[in-house]
Protein backbone atom coordinates (compact mmCIF):
# COMPACT_ATOMS: atom_id res chain seq x y z
CA UNK A 1 0.00 0.00 0.00
CA UNK A 2 1.24 3.18 -0.84
CA UNK A 3 0.99 5.88 1.91
CA UNK A 4 0.28 8.48 -0.47
CA UNK A 5 -2.96 7.39 -1.94
CA UNK A 6 -5.77 8.01 0.56
CA UNK A 7 -7.92 5.85 -2.06
CA UNK A 8 -5.98 2.49 -1.64
CA UNK A 9 -6.87 1.93 2.18
CA UNK A 10 -10.72 2.36 0.93
CA UNK A 11 -11.98 -1.23 1.83
CA UNK A 12 -14.79 -2.27 -1.11
CA UNK A 13 -18.16 -1.92 -1.01
CA UNK A 14 -20.56 -4.36 -0.03
CA UNK A 15 -24.16 -4.01 -1.29
CA UNK A 16 -26.59 -5.51 1.56
CA UNK A 17 -28.03 -8.83 0.67
CA UNK A 18 -30.94 -8.60 -1.75
CA UNK A 19 -34.24 -9.00 0.52
CA UNK A 20 -37.45 -9.52 -1.57
CA UNK A 21 -39.69 -9.45 1.39
CA UNK A 22 -42.23 -12.35 0.30
CA UNK A 23 -45.16 -12.69 0.79
CA UNK A 24 -46.06 -9.53 -0.79
CA UNK A 25 -47.81 -6.79 0.87
CA UNK A 26 -51.67 -6.78 0.89
CA UNK A 27 -51.76 -3.61 -1.34
CA UNK A 28 -50.18 -5.35 -4.45
CA UNK A 29 -52.30 -8.02 -4.05
CA UNK A 30 -55.78 -6.18 -4.10
CA UNK A 31 -54.01 -4.22 -7.70
CA UNK A 32 -53.32 -7.84 -9.28
CA UNK A 33 -56.94 -9.19 -8.05
CA UNK A 34 -57.69 -5.68 -9.58
CA UNK A 35 -56.22 -6.68 -12.91
CA UNK A 36 -57.39 -10.00 -13.10
CA UNK A 37 -61.02 -9.26 -12.54
CA UNK A 38 -60.94 -6.12 -15.22
CA UNK A 39 -59.15 -8.57 -18.03
CA UNK A 40 -61.93 -11.24 -16.83
CA UNK A 41 -64.69 -8.73 -17.60
CA UNK A 42 -62.91 -7.72 -20.79
CA UNK A 43 -62.76 -11.11 -22.25
CA UNK A 44 -66.26 -11.78 -20.89
CA UNK A 45 -67.70 -8.79 -23.27
CA UNK A 46 -65.73 -9.68 -25.68
CA UNK A 47 -66.61 -13.02 -26.04
CA UNK A 48 -70.01 -11.45 -25.57
CA UNK A 49 -69.82 -9.41 -28.53
CA UNK A 50 -68.43 -11.80 -30.80
CA UNK A 51 -71.13 -14.25 -30.04
CA UNK A 52 -73.83 -11.35 -30.66
CA UNK A 53 -72.44 -10.87 -34.08
CA UNK A 54 -72.24 -14.65 -35.45
CA UNK A 55 -75.36 -13.93 -37.03
CA UNK A 56 -74.31 -11.46 -38.72
CA UNK A 57 -70.94 -12.55 -39.82
CA UNK A 58 -73.09 -15.42 -41.56
CA UNK A 59 -75.12 -13.18 -43.05
CA UNK A 60 -72.78 -11.05 -44.71
CA UNK A 61 -71.05 -14.64 -45.85
CA UNK A 62 -74.57 -15.76 -47.09
CA UNK A 63 -74.70 -12.55 -49.30
CA UNK A 64 -71.36 -13.00 -50.76
CA UNK A 65 -72.24 -16.39 -51.87
CA UNK A 66 -75.66 -14.95 -53.31
CA UNK A 67 -73.56 -12.22 -55.31
CA UNK A 68 -71.38 -14.72 -56.69
CA UNK A 69 -74.28 -16.96 -58.02
CA UNK A 70 -76.09 -13.88 -59.17
CA UNK A 71 -74.21 -14.42 -62.70
CA UNK A 72 -76.94 -13.20 -64.78
CA UNK A 73 -80.42 -11.63 -65.47
CA UNK A 74 -82.32 -14.55 -65.32
CA UNK A 75 -81.20 -15.71 -61.92
CA UNK A 76 -82.13 -11.85 -60.59
CA UNK A 77 -85.74 -12.96 -59.26
CA UNK A 78 -83.82 -15.47 -57.20
CA UNK A 79 -81.11 -13.53 -56.00
CA UNK A 80 -83.20 -10.77 -54.72
CA UNK A 81 -85.54 -13.57 -52.97
CA UNK A 82 -82.84 -14.69 -51.48
CA UNK A 83 -81.47 -11.56 -49.94
CA UNK A 84 -84.71 -10.34 -49.37
CA UNK A 85 -85.03 -13.94 -46.89
CA UNK A 86 -81.64 -13.32 -45.56
CA UNK A 87 -82.19 -9.89 -44.69
CA UNK A 88 -85.60 -10.96 -43.06
CA UNK A 89 -83.80 -13.88 -41.14
CA UNK A 90 -81.52 -11.47 -39.68
CA UNK A 91 -84.02 -9.31 -38.75
CA UNK A 92 -86.30 -11.66 -36.94
CA UNK A 93 -82.98 -13.21 -35.19
CA UNK A 94 -82.38 -9.70 -33.53
CA UNK A 95 -86.04 -8.55 -33.20
CA UNK A 96 -88.08 -9.51 -29.46
CA UNK A 97 -91.45 -9.31 -31.24
CA UNK A 98 -92.81 -10.96 -34.62
CA UNK A 99 -94.12 -8.56 -36.46
CA UNK A 100 -91.05 -7.89 -38.37
CA UNK A 101 -92.04 -11.24 -39.72
CA UNK A 102 -95.14 -9.80 -41.42
CA UNK A 103 -93.38 -6.67 -42.93
CA UNK A 104 -93.72 -6.71 -47.05
CA UNK A 105 -93.33 -4.11 -49.60
CA UNK A 106 -93.04 -0.57 -48.32
CA UNK A 107 -93.50 -1.13 -44.59
CA UNK A 108 -90.25 -3.67 -45.08
CA UNK A 109 -88.27 -0.87 -46.66
CA UNK A 110 -89.07 2.03 -44.02
CA UNK A 111 -88.78 -0.96 -41.21
CA UNK A 112 -84.73 -1.44 -43.32
CA UNK A 113 -84.61 2.03 -43.71
CA UNK A 114 -85.28 2.81 -39.78
CA UNK A 115 -82.74 0.49 -38.63
CA UNK A 116 -79.72 1.68 -40.81
CA UNK A 117 -77.33 3.76 -39.43
CA UNK A 118 -78.18 7.04 -39.65
CA UNK A 119 -75.41 8.43 -41.72
CA UNK A 120 -76.39 5.97 -44.16
CA UNK A 121 -79.91 6.40 -44.65
CA UNK A 122 -79.42 8.72 -47.46
CA UNK A 123 -77.12 6.06 -49.37
CA UNK A 124 -79.81 3.15 -48.93
CA UNK A 125 -83.03 3.05 -50.54
CA UNK A 126 -83.65 -1.09 -50.43
CA UNK A 127 -85.82 -0.73 -53.90
CA UNK A 128 -85.63 -4.67 -53.90
CA UNK A 129 -87.90 -5.09 -50.86
CA UNK A 130 -90.82 -3.69 -53.12
CA UNK A 131 -89.64 -5.34 -56.66
CA UNK A 132 -88.98 -8.70 -55.66
CA UNK A 133 -91.91 -10.16 -56.68
CA UNK A 134 -92.48 -7.99 -59.79
CA UNK A 135 -91.15 -10.15 -62.32
CA UNK A 136 -88.98 -7.64 -63.86
CA UNK A 137 -85.87 -9.46 -64.14
CA UNK A 138 -84.61 -6.50 -65.96
CA UNK A 139 -85.03 -3.91 -63.34
CA UNK A 140 -83.65 -6.54 -60.78
CA UNK A 141 -80.63 -6.87 -63.04
CA UNK A 142 -80.00 -3.04 -63.56
CA UNK A 143 -80.28 -2.44 -59.65
CA UNK A 144 -78.07 -5.28 -58.94
CA UNK A 145 -75.58 -3.39 -57.82
CA UNK A 146 -77.65 -1.36 -55.77
CA UNK A 147 -79.29 -3.96 -53.89
CA UNK A 148 -76.15 -5.72 -52.81
CA UNK A 149 -74.80 -2.11 -51.33
CA UNK A 150 -77.98 -1.79 -49.43
CA UNK A 151 -78.03 -5.21 -48.51
CA UNK A 152 -74.41 -5.18 -47.04
CA UNK A 153 -74.33 -1.59 -45.85
CA UNK A 154 -77.32 -2.86 -43.77
CA UNK A 155 -75.85 -6.04 -42.61
CA UNK A 156 -72.35 -3.93 -41.74
CA UNK A 157 -74.44 -0.92 -39.67
CA UNK A 158 -76.45 -3.47 -37.70
CA UNK A 159 -75.62 -3.62 -34.04
CA UNK A 160 -76.14 -6.90 -33.62
CA UNK A 161 -78.46 -5.43 -31.28
CA UNK A 162 -82.10 -6.57 -30.21
CA UNK A 163 -84.92 -3.72 -31.55
CA UNK A 164 -87.56 -3.73 -29.28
Amino acid sequence: MNPQDPLAQLRPLHLPAADFSWPLAPGWWILASLIVIVLILVLTALYRYHQRRAVLRQARAELRKIATRWGDRESSQDAVVAINALLKAVALHYQKDTTTASLTGKNWQAWLQNTTRKRQQNACQFDFTWQVYSGNQDQLWANREATLKDSERWLAGHKGRHYA
